[in-house]
């Protein structure tokens, strides 16, 4: 799943907080994180947390916005 940042010098500070809640992050470009939550395989769930998540690190950062990006659907191969 993928994160824009509005803060792009946050983003470190959004994959370490991400890692303690047991997501893998990784800056993709600047301003983009491309966030995984290893302990579900279901999306809509995996959603849902990052999701919160990422309202509680707002709290903590009023000043950023962390907006959960969505999916893009592939067409037929």
């Amino acid at each position: 799943m993928q994160v824009r940042l509005t803060r792009p010098s946050l983003a470190q500070e959004l994959i370490d907080f991400l890692g303690r809640a047991s997501c893998v992050a990784v800056q993709t470009k600047a301003g983009t994180i491309e966030v995984d939550l290893p302990y579900t395989d279901d999306v809509a769930r995996a959603r849902t947390d990052l999701g919160l998540y990422l309202a509680a690190w707002q709290g903590l950062h009023p000043e950023a916005t962390a907006e959960l990006q969505p999916e893009s659907v592939a067409g037929p191969a």
